[in-house]
């Protein structure tokens, strides 16, 4: 294993944290990943990836951590060293982001806006169905009115690593669509 490609993601068992994982696993990277202490564990996206520290060619190894907690961040990086780090973890419940917002951060960097609603057309107009039919709007959860537009910023990552995105929204939406319809054909 090479020591200069050791990455460190939060957010791994998420569906761009997985999907980075199986980027960089076979690239020769190995692979931690911050996973928060639950009662119910969420690995689904990653089962297939992930081997005992202990196996032979196990590359993909998850440590607990806090990352509202330095101190919990702080260990995690004197362990693993890492040379690489890949910031996407986010709070994923919309009425917890709400009840306790400063849990909740923006990882967000495409450069592009677009609404719940932009997605969910793209999404169901994708497999040919009309979002109206199956999708119900609540009040309840729409941002703070002080909150009007949100909108990443790619231009330090343009302008210091040479990042482009590769994957348009209509792009994305498919492919996290079709990820979706598989995993349900597995049942």
């Amino acid at each position: 294993m090479d020591l200069d490609k050791r990455s460190l993601v939060t957010g791994i068992t998420g569906q761009d944290g997985a999907y980075l994982a199986e980027l960089l696993l076979p690239k020769g990277y190995e692979v931690w990943g911050i996973i928060r202490r639950s009662s119910s564990f969420s690995t689904g996206r990653i089962d297939h990836l992930y081997h005992p520290p202990q196996a032979e060619g196990a590359h993909l190894r998850l440590v607990y951590g806090d990352l509202a907690d330095a101190s919990s961040i702080n260990q995690i990086l004197m362990k693993v060293q890492p040379t690489e780090i890949y910031n996407l973890g986010a709070q994923s419940h919309v009425k917890v982001s709400f009840d306790v917002p400063e849990h909740t951060c923006d990882t967000g960097a495409t450069g592009e806006t677009h609404s719940v609603r932009d997605f969910v057309e793209a999404a169901s107009g994708y497999v040919g169905l009309d979002w109206h039919d199956y999708v119900e709007i609540d009040p309840r959860y729409f941002r703070p009115a002080e909150v009007e537009y949100l909108k990443g910023d790619p231009d330090k990552a343009k302008r210091q690593l040479g990042w482009e995105p590769k994957v348009s929204f209509d792009e994305l939406v498919r492919m996290m669509v079709d990820s979706d319809m598989q995993e349900l054909e597995k049942g």
